[in-house]
């Protein structure tokens, strides 16, 4: 026991002094009165008997101690009746637990225990420490693994030796001392105790070795406790104890027991002995001294160490309490959900972030978290929790929910002995970020697709229009060549032959021209019903004889602008092609027309319709139920020259959407293995009120004409061809090799020219441009334009301001013509 070094004289005083001040201290704070309840009703205080300095019986028998002169004045100063007891702290832990009594002096909070206790507001952090004998190996608490370990009963350490499962072989005394002698006289191996009381009871008993290792562990909070749901003494205790810390009365008690520890003498003692057995303690006086100076020693330094102790305490305090707020001021600045769990997946805390997408913190501390999942997940879920505490590694996993996809991170959190006992859940929402990545793979595909389709137009249109070049001399010479032939049978056979061949590669072209886009001849209204009903008959000799049609064609069906050749090349294709998926065996076919409204969503899925307006739109169906297609054939059945049949079946369904294309229609294609395939053409409903164009109207042939034709065209034998067939047909006839030119011989003859065969793709100076010229010249002029590509708008905003028809090259005698006979009618 530390005992003051002051005269007898000089602790009567400052004692006196004392209960002066603290009678006026009193007089000043004590409340003006108390409610009758706080007044009468005697609360019953209880602690450990054996806990110095914090609380124990002095040599009197009395309380005494830092919390009971603590828990005096407050009663002192809230007016509450109270009593107080020490006794073995196990018994009072279980008087608290079975709600036998009031106020406990003085317990650590812990989670655990605050499932059947309230603490009050700190009363200071205290530590423990690992003491041990002198010639010990154990350094750390890492060394206590598996060792036979000292505890008070029912002290926090107890749970904390449990927690970090260091050792089973646990040996409760009843009081510190009793655990401090045991391990000095070399039983067990060390012992867990409350440092200052440890180190004052191995002072007293001069329990020389003994010492403590591995620096101070678990600072703890140190409070009064009180029975679970006490609230209103709770509140008592707290302001109670802020009015001792304003008016510094708290700090006059800490300095009381904690500020300085004071050397001992024993001389007054000496004395006191002296008088009775003063001759023999006389031969022991040297050797009492000698003892002496050892024993100031002892103290000096069990002092010192005890204010170091006390020095680090309070800078554990602050540095915990600064540590506490700036990692719940970092954790609610994190933008992810943030979840902390125990070993057992309890939520312990959440950050701001997860409280404001989840709802309140209440809702999900102190419960499971893997409660909050279906069953189907929970189990996956505890498998990622459960990986991270036996590996100690982050597990990195996606998961969606509801529409929600979150990127989530477990991380281990370990303690000082490096063992995972939380894991930390971090949850970032990235479901706009896996949609914006969606929508933007689906427009890569749609513009590498449209692309690729773009390039093998380009490549067809160029070489449909270098072809239509060495067509047109061959038809047109072949032509000629048939007009002048006499009877000769044999060489017009020939001729024939090569017409024939020579058509059939026009219709290639016209094929390439379709797939490029620029196919389109003449538009007009068109009933996509009819144009079906005509062709059943082609169509029927056009399929395998072991394969049936069917058609279910709207007969309300409202007109669409289009060309009708291009259109039945259309069909035909869509018709050949199920006839082949049919194959040998027998089959149905199916053609059917109608009129759908297409929403927005709808045509963003279905081929060429991305950019269509959303409306009414008339379609063709074709349908089979032949062998189908996978998904991979779906995706490559419009490139040119593909078949799973085999090569050479030309452009195909390259060809079909090339037309539909132009025509600012769509695809829909649905198809499975062995269950058949059908094709949607789409085409826009016409706005115009037109007449329908009835198909199949032959026209006569055109008769011989006279008058001046002027030819302008950059192709020299396209131009000397057309000249020699209006020479054929009795037409006088100029030729112009570029714009430029026939700008200048219109200039000039305009009043002889009757009419202008005008190429419309022409370098330099082009056809359109060419036209305007001549219309500056003669609003009048008569022109019948040419070209390999679909012009018809061009044709359209031209009809207005003139006399104007179109010719598609590569063109024959009878059509060119009935083309001019139109013009100069």
């Amino acid at each position: 026991m530390v005992v003051a070094s002051y005269t007898f004289y000089t602790r009567r005083i400052y004692f006196s002094l004392s209960v002066s001040l603290w009678l006026v201290a009193w007089a000043a704070m004590s409340p003006a009165q108390t409610t009758d309840h706080q007044a009468d009703h005697l609360l019953r205080v209880e602690g450990d008997h054996n806990y110095h300095p914090y609380n124990f019986l002095d040599e009197q028998g009395s309380p005494a101690g830092f919390t009971v002169e603590l828990i005096w004045a407050i009663s002192e100063v809230m007016g509450l009746n109270i009593e107080i007891q020490l006794g073995p702290w196990d018994e009072v832990h279980q008087n608290l637990q079975e709600n036998r009594l009031d106020i406990v002096l003085g317990m650590y909070s812990s989670p655990e225990r605050d499932l059947y206790a309230d603490f009050s507001s700190p009363l200071m952090i205290a530590t423990h420490a690992i003491f041990v004998r002198e010639n010990s190996p154990i350094r750390s608490l890492r060394d206590l693994r598996g060792k036979e370990i000292l505890i008070q009963t029912g002290d926090i350490m107890h749970d904390f030796v449990a927690e970090k499962g260091l050792t089973d072989r646990i040996m409760p005394q009843d009081e510190h001392i009793t655990a401090l002698r045991l391990l000095a006289a070399g039983h067990h191996d060390a012992a867990l105790l409350g440092k200052l009381p440890g180190l004052y009871w191995a002072r007293k008993y001069q329990l020389a070795n003994i010492k403590t290792v591995g620096g101070p562990i678990e600072a703890r909070k140190f409070c009064f406790a009180v029975s679970e749901g006490d609230d209103v003494l709770l509140a008592l205790l707290n302001e109670g104890l802020s009015i001792l810390k304003a008016t510094g009365r708290y700090e006059q008690i800490h300095n009381r027991w904690f500020g300085v520890y004071e050397e001992n003498t024993l001389a007054s003692d000496i004395l006191r002995e002296a008088v009775w057995f003063l001759l023999p303690v006389m031969l022991l006086l040297v050797a009492a001294f000698a003892w002496n100076w050892s024993l100031q020693r002892t103290v000096a330094k069990q002092t010192e160490e005890l204010s170091r102790e006390l020095g680090e305490r309070r800078r554990i305090e602050h540095a915990l309490r600064d540590s506490e707020e700036m990692a719940r001021a970092i954790l609610n600045a994190a933008s992810e959900s943030i979840f902390l769990l125990d070993r057992e997946g309890v939520v312990l805390d959440i950050n701001e972030a997860a409280v404001q997408r989840l709802g309140v913190a209440d809702t999900f501390v102190g419960k499971n978290l893997l409660d909050f999942f279906p069953p189907e997940l929970a189990a996956a879920r505890k498998a990622k929790v459960e990986a991270v505490l036996h590996t100690g590694k982050p597990v990195r996993f996606e998961d969606e929910r509801d529409g929600f996809v979150f990127q989530v991170t477990a991380c281990p959190v370990c303690d000082e002995s490096g063992d995972v006992t939380r894991v930390a859940i971090y949850a970032k929402d990235v479901t706009e970020q896996k949609r914006a990545q969606a929508v933007r793979s689906r427009l890569e595909a749609q513009v590498l697709h449209a692309q690729k389709m773009e390039s093998l137009g380009v490549l067809a249109g160029g070489v449909a229009h270098d072809f239509n070049n060495l067509l047109m001399g061959i038809l047109g010479n072949v032509d000629l060549a048939l007009a002048d032939l006499s009877t000769d049978q044999s060489v017009r056979e020939s001729l024939q032959e090569i017409q024939t061949a020579a058509n059939r590669a026009a219709d290639l072209c016209r094929q390439m021209l379709a797939y490029s886009g620029k196919g389109r001849f003449v538009i007009q209204s068109l009933d996509l019903s009819q144009l079906v009903g005509e062709m059943t008959q082609l169509l029927g000799v056009s399929i395998s004889k072991n394969v049936s049609l069917e058609y279910d064609c709207d007969a309300n069906l409202p007109p669409v602008e289009g060309d009708a050749t291009q259109i039945r090349q259309v069909i035909m294709n869509l018709i050949t092609n199920a006839s082949d998926a049919i194959g040998e065996g027998t089959g149905v076919i199916r053609v059917g027309t109608g009129v759908k409204m297409c929403e927005q969503e709808y045509l963003r899925t279905i081929t060429l319709g991305e950019d269509l307006p959303v409306g009414e739109y008339a379609y063709i169906e074709v349908s089979d139920n032949g062998c189908g297609m996978d998904n991979k054939t779906c995706k490559r059945i419009f490139e040119p020259f593909f078949s799973t049949k085999f090569t050479g079946r030309g452009l195909g369904l390259a060809a079909v959407l090339g037309i539909v294309r132009g025509h600012q229609g769509a695809l829909h294609v649905n198809s499975e293995l062995d269950r058949g395939t059908v094709f949607q053409v789409l085409f826009p409903v016409s706005e115009q009120t037109d007449e329908v164009f009835q198909a199949g109207q032959k026209t006569p042939l055109p008769p011989s004409g006279c008058g001046t034709i002027l030819v302008v065209d950059d192709e020299d034998a396209v131009r000397a061809l057309a000249a020699h067939m209006l020479e054929k047909l009795g037409y006088e006839v100029l030729t112009a090799a570029d714009g430029h030119q026939g700008i200048r011989i219109f200039k000039e003859r305009h009043s002889d020219i009757d009419a202008v065969v005008l190429d419309l793709t022409m370098p330099h100076f082009n056809g359109e441009e060419t036209f305007y010229a001549m219309r500056e010249i003669d609003p009048q002029v008569r022109v019948v334009l040419s070209s390999r590509y679909n012009e018809a708008e061009i044709l359209a905003e031209l009809v207005p301001a003139g006399r104007v028809n179109f010719i598609q090259k590569p063109f024959q005698l009878t059509l060119l013509g009935e083309k001019l006979r139109q013009v100069l009618a």
